[in-house]
């Protein structure tokens, strides 16, 4: 079982860095090949032999009718995800992969467990469900040892895995991945059109600029940068983008990004932008220039932060009243989530946790 979800989660990835998406969400010009035609069917391959291997021993499982039913919804899944693969649907390919690995994720829990209350509670899950709804990715092995191993330490210690379960999860929003992704997808929003986006903006958006992206790995530095330079030319052309700003001069698109990213800045660093405009730099990395300024970033963390505890544990857009409470209690903190709870409350909220009652 172990190695099918393994085997699904390279996959995964890899299927994930090697295919781009046209608007309608199917695989573009890369077209079915031989090689993942051939690990879509071991994966297949690997979860019925997990299934073999299950019913020789379930016996000796508590928890073995859910088990088997797991692992029927697992290759169930995955035999979708290799339909869709075969018919070019890059999103329902996705999909079902990570619905197939879901369901081995659960089994896994299930076999060394027994029949728990919610799989959330146990480390490897929780680590990585947080590849999952920070990254929109699976996790990498070195990565998801990493983050499992820091419950190692607390044995039985409830109060321990409590308090690791706090700061593991506030890491993926304070990662260099995440501040390079999904963070940068925030600021285009506020400084293109002055507000947030809404979930469904973000969650292809953040996709999209991290494909492939995984931190630690080599040349995950020129591929993020690829992603950024590509993302921000698609960006501009945008019909909301061009609606709003094909008509304006240099000048005039340059102060209405600055007063949408309100923080002041000097008359030179203005005229700077404007030239380089008119000497040929294009709009799109003026925005990106912009969006990466230092005190823009610095005054949009905190309102980041509390968003993608929406996006990232609840998936839904924010209630205003939340959101204001929340924003509020961390800024009344100085930005420092433990002492205002909010991570915590989060992932011990009803809500969160009635995602994973499968």
């Amino acid at each position: 079982m172990k190695k099918a979800k393994s085997r699904g989660q390279s996959l995964s990835n890899a299927l994930a860095s090697t295919n781009g998406t046209s608007s309608a969400g199917n695989i573009g010009a890369l077209e079915a090949n031989l090689a993942t035609t051939d690990a879509l069917a071991l994966f297949i391959l690997e979860i019925q032999e997990a299934q073999i291997q299950f019913n020789l021993e379930r016996g000796i499982y508590p928890a073995a009718t859910r088990i088997e039913s797991e692992l029927a919804k697992a290759l169930q899944s995955a035999l979708q995800a290799n339909s869709y693969y075969l018919q070019g649907n890059a999103t329902g390919t996705r999909d079902q992969l990570r619905a197939a690995i879901t369901h081995l994720e659960l089994s896994d829990v299930l076999i060394s467990y027994g029949n728990i209350a919610n799989p959330i509670d146990v480390a490897s899950f929780f680590v990585r469900q947080h590849y999952v709804d920070f990254f929109d990715r699976e996790p990498d092995q070195a990565g998801s040892d990493f983050w499992t191993n820091q419950f190692s330490v607390c044995g039985t210690n409830a109060a321990c895995f409590e308090d690791r379960r706090i700061h593991v999860s506030a890491a993926f929003f304070l990662s260099i991945e995440f501040q390079q992704t999904g963070y940068f997808v925030h600021r285009l929003y506020k400084s293109s059109y002055r507000r947030a986006p809404t979930k469904a903006e973000f969650i292809p958006d953040n996709i999209a600029l991290g494909r492939g992206v995984i931190v630690g790995t080599d040349g995950w530095e020129a591929r993020l940068a690829a992603n950024k330079e590509q993302f921000l030319q698609n960006w501009v052309q945008r019909p909301l983008f061009t609606s709003r700003y094909a008509a304006l001069s240099n000048r005039q698109y340059v102060d209405t990004l600055v007063f949408n990213i309100a923080v002041p800045i000097s008359a030179a660093e203005r005229d700077a932008l404007v030239q380089d405009l008119a000497n040929g730099a294009s709009r799109a990395s003026v925005l990106g220039r912009l969006a990466d300024n230092a005190q823009f970033s610095a005054n949009e963390f905190n309102k980041a932060f509390v968003l993608m505890q929406y996006f990232g544990y609840l998936r839904r857009d924010f209630d205003n009243a939340g959101f204001t409470f929340w924003l509020n209690k961390l800024n009344q903190f100085n930005g420092d989530y433990q002492a205002a709870d909010m991570v915590k409350a989060f992932l011990s909220s009803a809500e969160y946790r009635r995602r994973f009652n499968f």
